[in-house]
């Protein structure tokens, strides 16, 4: 996965939003090493379109989410109750 470009759309898309995990402790000088990104974002609902919209390219789905099973981003998707965990991989197809 190519952090700073995941880091870059979120951000040109003025999604509000915190790097956390192991990603966020590398930030911070721990030798640790993690493949993933995660961050926690505002579940507002304006947030939460920003977030779709900049993620739609990359076509996200929420994790542990059947692989034939169509999966749709909306209003009524992402909402702040409807709001799940994505899981991505190195595939830019995945990402998340």
């Amino acid at each position: 996965m190519q952090f700073k470009a995941a880091l870059q759309v979120l951000s040109d898309a003025f999604v509000d939003f915190v790097v956390i995990g192991g990603m966020a402790a590398t930030f911070h000088g721990s030798a640790r090493v993690t493949y993933d990104l995660d961050i926690c974002y505002a579940r507002t609902p304006e947030n939460l379109r920003r977030l779709a919209k900049a993620l739609s390219p990359f076509h996200p789905r929420p994790r542990d989410f059947p692989s034939g099973l169509p999966f749709q981003q909306g209003d009524r998707k992402t909402s702040s109750r409807g709001a799940s965990n994505s899981n991505g991989s190195n595939n830019p197809q995945d990402f998340a």
